[in-house]
């Protein structure tokens, strides 16, 4: 009996020494072996034979930074679309970025698309945790005006820079989470602009010296997220401008310049009662009349040549949130 017992000890213990050994090793060789480093930088280009010829510009992905630009370089394109894409993690060995994503590119009859999304029955969550870079750049050839369509429907961001001399149409853009940020500058804007924040994230829009040919529409919104609002227009805007701006927590950075008299601007603000960069600068304005509704929490502001040929008319909506920075100069 005794022999027996000895024998069964010995046996126990063999095999708790092997699984001391092999546990670790097991856990070793599952978590190292497959780590792996995906790089990938893939070019597409749009050239058709009249380089000015594209309706709309479309950009739907899962995740990426966006940005778009316009060169007036030489190019021998249209439009040129570079993804760069960078994940590491364990299990990425041997593999693609095709073994996550589909990606088409598609270029017909002057609507460019390109839609990049995860594959169906991958663990999104996980794939977010391997992925360390994601940029689409897109340059457009100068002479393109088209209207400009992106959505991010996980994680990203938008950044849309619109220079001298360049002409452009519709803006849309919405984002689940991440920023949007709009610069235009002493270009023609022939369009809506559009840029919603499904959940968190900042939106800035930039305008300096904006020629409008007609009368356009914007609407931003952030649930949460700061918004900048800049407005410099030192020439004749030659359109009127409507929209709403809007976010249910954050900050409002507002600045408003204008030395034109046929620009005018009409601007209803809803404010958080107890916000002091507000009220402490709303006396000291210029070019602006005012009419406040304490039980309302609301400013009435409108420039002293308002109504004129034409006129910014905005609704911003801050009454969850503060101004960081308030300035009108008209």
């Amino acid at each position: 009996m005794a022999n027996k017992i000895t024998l069964a000890i010995t046996i126990i213990i063999i095999f708790g020494m092997i699984l001391i050994i092999s546990i670790p090793i097991f856990i070793i060789s599952t978590t190292l072996a497959p780590y792996g480093i995906i790089e990938e930088s893939i070019p597409f280009y749009y050239n058709p034979g009249n380089s000015s010829f594209m309706k709309e510009l479309n950009i739907n992905t899962d995740v990426g930074e966006v940005e778009i630009g316009y060169t007036y370089e030489p190019i021998d394109y249209s439009t040129k679309l570079e993804l760069n894409l960078e994940m590491l993690g364990s299990g990425l060995a041997e593999k693609s970025y095709s073994d996550y994503f589909n990606i088409v590119w598609e270029n017909a009859s002057g609507f460019l698309n390109f839609t990049m999304k995860f594959k169906a029955g991958i663990d999104q969550s996980k794939t977010l945790s391997l992925i360390s870079n994601v940029d689409i750049i897109v340059t457009l050839k100068a002479e393109v005006i088209c209207d400009i369509n992106v959505i991010v429907n996980v994680q990203g961001a938008v950044k849309i820079i619109v220079p001298w001399g360049i002409s452009i149409g519709n803006i849309f853009t919405n984002v689940s989470k991440g920023d949007i940020q709009f610069g235009l500058s002493d270009c023609i804007v022939d369009g809506n602009i559009t840029g919603f924040i499904q959940t968190e994230g900042d939106l800035e829009l930039k305008l300096y010296n904006i020629q409008y040919i007609h009368n356009n529409t914007w609407s931003l919104n952030t649930r949460a997220g700061d918004i900048i609002l800049e407005i410099i227009q030192y020439i004749d805007m030659n359109g009127n401008i409507s929209g709403t701006i809007t976010h249910e927590q954050g900050y409002i950075s507002f600045i408003y310049q204008d030395d034109r008299i046929n620009n005018g601007a009409y601007f209803t603000l809803y404010y958080y009662e107890d916000d002091l960069t507000l009220l402490n600068r709303i006396d000291q304005i210029v070019g602006f009349n005012s009419i406040h509704s304490d039980e309302q929490a609301t400013f009435y502001l409108w420039c002293y040549d308002y109504p004129t040929k034409n006129n910014y008319n905005l609704l911003i909506n801050n009454s969850n949130g503060l101004f960081q920075e308030f300035d009108l100069d008209a």
